[in-house]
């Protein structure tokens, strides 16, 4: 790792600090605006780890939602977590869930639980977002968190604006680094759909280079309560992101091509 890398980390680590952006389990959110009022939606729960420590630190509501049984018995109980066992999806019915020996890589996209070792398939319950959130009586969202394993581009296809600008900020994980996933022009897609509806867009690709979407803020920041030193913050964030992006894009430009050795 370069000193000028390293800098760039702990530049934008100190930098996030200050903006209230925080961490937790791959997923970067604006923790200012969280309060025991709001409500967290967490798709693709897993084990729960995300929402319970959101409800833990917060005290505030956090709706899990985990697909696969197995892991929705392992989430924890208690007032203000609650769990359902569900996948979302793009249109209501049954699901096909490919099961992978990695726990966090079960998927409805074969290729993705086929990366990390494939081992069969389980039906279960799918609802599109807006169906979940309208059986919940979930009228606004403070954090959306997705990390839905390949199932984040059929989402957004099947959730109108309107139910998109619900939530006041989404931390997803795009799966554009995974072979025959999403694509990463999906992704632009996605992002330029966002922007139109009003969202700061923050891919923090630093943390994993080799994965280039694989933390994603999207943030609405006049409806986050984001006040004007964080929105300076942002934007000085945003700056140095892109200085990175630029950087990787134009070594890989520049990088010598191999030669062949005639045999």
């Amino acid at each position: 790792m370069s000193l000028v890398y390293r800098t760039l980390v702990a530049s934008v680590d100190r930098l996030r600090r200050l903006a209230r952006l925080e961490h937790v389990k791959t997923h970067t959110f604006f923790a200012g605006s969280l309060t025991p009022q709001s409500v967290v939606v967490d798709l693709g729960a897993n084990v729960g780890a995300f929402a319970d420590e959101l409800n833990r630190r917060f005290d505030c509501r956090c709706l899990a939602v985990e697909a696969l049984p197995e892991l929705c018995a392992t989430i924890p109980r208690r007032p203000g977590l609650e769990v359902f066992n569900v996948a979302i999806a793009d249109a209501d019915g049954p699901v096909t869930m490919h099961l992978s020996d990695n726990r966090e890589c079960n998927s409805v996209d074969l290729s993705i639980a086929t990366a990390f070792g494939y081992r069969g398939t389980v039906t279960c319950e799918g609802m599109t977002l807006e169906s979940f959130l309208a059986r919940q009586g979930v009228a606004e969202i403070d954090l959306l968190k997705v990390d839905i394993e390949g199932a984040e581009g059929p989402m957004f296809g099947a959730t109108p604006d309107a139910v998109l600008r619900r939530a006041r900020q989404v931390s997803i994980e795009f799966h554009d680094f995974i072979r025959d996933s999403i694509s990463t022009e999906e992704v632009q897609a996605i992002f330029d759909r966002m922007g139109r509806l009003g969202f700061h867009c923050m891919p923090f690709s630093y943390v994993h280079p080799h994965m280039k979407n694989a933390d994603v803020l999207f943030i609405q920041l006049d409806a986050a309560g984001v006040g004007p030193l964080q929105k300076a913050v942002f934007a000085l964030i945003g700056l140095l992101l892109r200085a990175e992006d630029l950087k990787a894009r134009l070594a890989l430009r520049l990088r010598p091509k191999p030669v062949a050795v005639p045999g």
